[in-house]
């Protein structure tokens, strides 16, 4: 199927939860997504215009066909793309992989052993504790028992190495007994080292009871030497205890999980917290895709719902869109309540600004760099109290003239470095009208969509339009930035796209001689039969916007009608029809599109260029 059919097809699937199943020409399925309402998510893919970025681009190149399960609720949909991802692994769908294999902790034979943290068994006379899922929770561990015991961590080599040279800045600053002096025993650097395994082992519960019971039988034996050694390791064992970051309680169980992206990847990272401390650190990359919003709705489910510990509390940088229907899944695979927000304010908040940094700084390393200019956002974001640091920030200068007048003079830093839209980074607001002017005047005369007496005006409205009314694809995202390369695109820019609609309706109307008296034509067309089934379902969409308090519902809807109205046109050429009768019924159709499409401009807070 081409993509046109593709879209047709997507037109007629009905405004209800479900999963779409995307194949490729060998029938096998590339990509399985779920659906809140099934025409509007899958009529995306395969709408001319729509902005994508490189994978789903290359998802849609190779798609032909696709089929859809319609569920009862978001909740059943949820766990069926889980389910459904889990057994099919498509190529398109995000995979985790945080690169992680297993981990062991390596003790060394023979009389003075070593232990360390090692990331695969070798074929080597060596003893081996693990396997661990975790990278991060052995290295934790060892380096824990190696500060607790005093172990050494040199690669030097006992007793060969006894009095060479002076002891390590380690045993200066008391994180090592200083083996290589040889003052310390072989029985008592075993003791130290059985204690650091029981430690890996079990915990360090008891280990302290029974450290203070050994160092009183030394010195009731007058072995002051050992007795000190292992005063020293209670006391090495006492500080690490103080120093691990406690969240809350000591028995909080709770997962910190933050995204972060560039141009080119992004970073999903989850601090796992047990028993009120930090246990695990995992990332998890998605090359090819740039939209964090999409990575988090899918991560999240495909995270917890294939056999991962789901734990009491999540807290996340921001909810996906299903966060109900996730809880609940989450819940379910608990078995009993979870807590999934997003916190505002302290401890808890901090943990996500850390998860996030974590993000950004394996973004950073994966990319070879972390920029100064990166760094600085970071700190101003911080500074500032936002979520995220700033993209664009602009600076606003007005001076008052004595006649009256006032000029107002503007620099912009876009991804913090200087932006100049012209020469010393200021554009006066006829600068850039005359800009879009010449854009939109291009694009009209290519498509042919305006007589040449009317073109100018019709450019000016729509120029002055978008400027007083800014980018209704933007709403969700609250980045108000004007776009000029994708303003004069149309497709894809829900706004000016409705805008430029309406003046061509009304550009039609009024040469057919304004708002006159039609009556509507039956439908004769593939066009004004796609036209009309548009127009009847829009009860049914303010219905669902204002019963789930969604206006990108309503903007959906009016972008699908507008697409609709200009295919009308195309196909019928309203001003060249020869039967009156006809034409005029084809007016009556545009002049209801036209209400339409301005009740939904209003309902989004904006008004019809024609009421300015």
């Amino acid at each position: 199927m081409t993509k046109a059919e593709l879209y047709k097809k997507a037109c007629m699937l009905p405004l209800l939860p479900g999963v779409y199943i995307i194949r490729d020409k060998t029938d096998t399925i590339i990509y399985i997504g779920k659906a809140k309402r099934l025409k509007i998510r899958v009529s995306q893919y395969f709408r001319e215009g729509v902005p994508h970025d490189a994978k789903v681009t290359q998802m849609i190149n190779h798609a032909f066909t696709f089929d859809v399960i319609v569920c009862q609720s978001e909740f059943e949909a949820l766990v069926l793309e889980a389910s459904q991802i889990k057994a099919h692994t498509p190529k398109y769908n995000i995979l985790l992989k945080d690169d992680k294999g297993y981990s062991y902790v390596k003790i060394t034979r023979g009389p003075w052993p070593r232990v360390s943290a090692v990331l695969q068994k070798d074929d080597d006379d060596a003893d081996y504790i693990g396997p661990f899922t975790s990278s991060f929770a052995v290295r934790e561990m060892v380096e824990m028992a190696q500060d607790c015991f005093l172990l050494p961590r040199c690669s030097k080599e006992f007793p060969r190495d006894f009095g060479k040279g002076r002891p390590c800045l380690n045993a200066h600053i008391g994180k090592c007994m200083a083996v290589c002096s040889g003052k310390i025993t072989c029985e008592a650097y075993n003791d130290a080292v059985q204690g650091a395994l029981r430690m890996v082992r079990y915990g360090k519960k008891d280990i302290v009871k029974q450290l203070r019971e050994k160092m009183e039988a030394a010195s009731d034996r007058l072995d002051f030497e050992t007795a000190a050694l292992l005063r020293d390791q209670i006391q090495a064992i006492e500080r690490v205890a103080a120093g691990q970051k406690v969240v809350m309680d000591a028995d909080t169980e709770m997962d910190i999980i933050a995204l972060a992206g560039t141009t080119r990847a992004v970073c999903a990272a989850v601090l796992r917290y047990r028993d009120g401390r930090l246990t695990d650190k995992r990332e998890f990359m998605f090359h090819d895709t740039t939209d964090i919003d999409a990575v988090r709705e899918e991560f999240l489910p495909q995270y917890y719902l294939n056999g991962e510990t789901v734990p009491k509390t999540i807290a996340v940088d921001a909810l996906p869109p299903d966060a109900e229907a996730l809880n609940e899944a989450l819940a379910q695979a608990r078995g009993t309540k979870v807590e999934l927000y997003v916190p505002q304010r302290g401890d808890v908040a901090k943990l996500v600004t850390m998860a996030y940094t974590n993000a950004v700084e394996r973004l950073g390393r994966e990319s070879g760099r972390y920029t100064r200019e990166q760094k600085l956002l970071e700190e101003a974001a911080q500074v500032l109290g936002l979520k995220a640091p700033p993209r664009v920030i602009e600076s606003y200068d007005i001076s008052n003239w004595g006649d009256g007048s006032s000029v107002c003079g503007m620099v912009t830093f876009k991804d913090g470095k200087p932006f100049k839209t012209r020469a010393g980074g200021v554009m006066r607001l006829e600068t850039l009208i005359s800009d879009i002017v010449t854009y939109v005047t291009d694009k009209i005369r290519e498509n042919q969509t305006v007589p040449e007496d009317e073109l100018d005006a019709t450019a000016r409205c729509i120029a002055i339009a978008a400027l007083k009314y800014g980018d209704l694809s933007n709403l969700a995202t609250k980045d108000y930035i004007f776009d000029l390369e994708r303003f004069a695109a149309f497709e894809g820019n829900t706004g000016p796209y409705l805008l430029y609609t309406i003046v061509r309706i009304k550009s039609i109307l009024n040469r057919c001689g304004g708002e006159g008296d039609w009556a509507m034509a039956p439908a004769d067309s593939e066009s004004a039969k796609a036209l009309q089934l548009e127009l009847a379902q829009m009860p049914d969409a303010l219905q669902m916007a204002y019963r789930d308090s969604a206006p990108n519902v309503i903007c959906a809807y009016a972008y699908e009608l507008a697409g609709a109205v200009n295919r009308f046109y195309h196909e019928t050429r309203i001003l060249a029809e020869p039967d009156k009768q006809k034409q005029a019924g084809y007016l009556a159709l545009i002049r209801l599109a036209r209400r339409a499409l301005e009740e939904c401009i209003d309902l989004l807070g904006f008004s019809a260029p024609d009421r300015m």
